[in-house]
């Protein structure tokens, strides 16, 4: 799993050096409408919640691990 979230993470630095933009930014300006939608723009958003989904998951596995 971390050999995942390591390659979303280089996916999403290439985004934010093209754009010049954290994924942060990119997504509140996003939401608030300042891009039309292009499959790279969803792209760049896919890659946020896979690395975000790929988070959750890894802090779930250490919940049960410390549970048991």
């Amino acid at each position: 799993m971390s050999d995942g979230i390591e390659r979303t993470k280089q996916r999403l630095q290439k985004f934010e050096t093209k754009y010049q933009l954290s994924t942060e930014e990119f997504l509140r300006r996003y939401e608030n409408d300042e891009f039309t939608e292009t499959l790279e723009l969803d792209e760049w958003i896919g890659e946020s919640w896979m690395l975000k989904n790929l988070c959750e998951e890894v802090e779930n596995l250490k919940v049960v691990e410390f549970v048991n």
